[in-house]
């Protein structure tokens, strides 16, 4: 199994967090496929923000499964993230 580092947040701040990241990648997708970062543009960079909302959206409602269906590396970047936060 997946493992997130632990985290003490409570669901309003999951809310506030998954409509940060819904408004992210519609700015993404709108500037479609100029470069973001190196060669990534940023409607590729709009999938890894999609993939941190599902990691959100799966951790406040505790569903397990959906994280086993991530990434290795979507789920060690969200870990690198929250470890500095």
């Amino acid at each position: 199994m997946k493992k997130l580092l632990p985290t003490d947040k409570g669901i309003q701040w999951y809310l506030e967090q998954m409509q940060h990241h819904v408004e992210e990648i519609k700015e993404l997708l709108g500037r479609g496929d100029e470069i973001y970062k190196g060669d990534e543009t940023y409607e590729e960079h709009a999938r890894v923000e999609a993939y941190d909302l599902i990691v959100l959206t799966a951790e406040a409602f505790d569903m397990p499964e959906i994280l086993e269906s991530v990434p290795d590396e979507i789920i060690e970047r969200f870990n690198r993230k929250r470890g500095k936060a």
